[in-house]
């Protein structure tokens, strides 16, 4: 198991997981951030077999767009939906005809993927973060693959999902102070927030752990941030948050900050 991250920024998105990989009862360091080409990557919890590929799949079906971006967004979610549709029907769908079983009970390739992505057109560059995969639907519980276009400002998937999410709510209350979203901040304060996010869940969610992964996708594309890039960052972002926690003080708001930072209501008190 894993967690994985993805944070919407206003000159891009991060995308941050922890590496800890498990084979049995061995806990060992596993890659889980992959860039498909220089406009597109991806993070993946699940089987490391099956993330890579879900990788080679999407590489080869975009091989026609390796050197330049999509230019509309809906033709990029509809090749992901039909690569992710692909997959399904030949490990799922063919897989458990050929087994004897029924698609319904058996589903043994299940990733679950978030992918960033550049767009650029005439009205300029812009970025997206899609969530792939693999479950049940219906009434029956039929399976199926599922691509679609994520509208919140992050998202978070797997083990330490819950913890992930409740971490990146309490940011941005605390920003939502100076009327800024999350999508409101530049990538640098962002990508801070992403290792602090896995950091926490790291501490509690024992599937979790070993080093930080992140990645980012802004005008230049895609690039990974190197370990001895993310001390900067993750300094960077507290220097921001210290100020704005300092100009809230002065501005008599931190009653609002503390409420903020407990995540409840008086009328969940009483």
């Amino acid at each position: 198991m894993t967690t994985v991250i993805a944070i919407k920024c206003k000159d891009g998105i991060v995308i941050a997981s922890d590496s800890q990989g498990t084979s049995n009862t061995i806990k060992l360091k596993a890659k889980k951030i992959y860039g498909v080409n220089k406009f597109i990557g991806l993070g993946g919890a699940g089987d490391s077999s099956q993330i890579k590929y879900v990788i080679n799949q999407l590489g080869k079906d975009l091989k026609s767009q390796e050197t330049k971006e999509f230019e509309l967004e809906e033709s990029l979610q509809d090749l992901i939906a039909k690569t992710f549709a692909n997959l399904h029907k030949c490990k799922n769908v063919d897989h458990c005809s050929n087994s004897g079983y029924y698609s319904e009970s058996f589903l043994p390739f299940c990733p679950d993927i978030l992918i960033i992505a550049k767009v650029k057109n005439q009205n300029g560059e812009t970025f997206y973060l899609y969530r792939g995969r693999f479950g049940e639907m219906g009434r029956y519980k039929v399976k199926t693959s599922d691509v679609f276009l994520v509208s919140n400002d992050f998202e978070t998937i797997r083990s330490g999902s819950n913890l992930a999410y409740l971490v990146l709510n309490q940011q941005a209350r605390i920003y939502s102070l100076t009327d800024k979203k999350l999508a409101d901040l530049p990538l640098s304060i962002c990508i801070g927030m992403a290792l602090y996010v896995i950091s926490e869940v790291k501490d509690i969610d024992s599937l979790s752990g070993k080093d930080t992964q992140i990645a980012i996708i802004d005008r230049d594309g895609f690039r990974e941030i190197l370990p001895n890039e993310q001390t900067h960052y993750y300094e960077t972002m507290v220097e921001n948050l210290s100020s704005l926690i300092w100009d809230l003080l002065n501005n008599g708001k931190m009653k609002e900050v503390v409420k903020m930072m407990l995540t409840v209501t008086q009328t969940t008190i009483l």
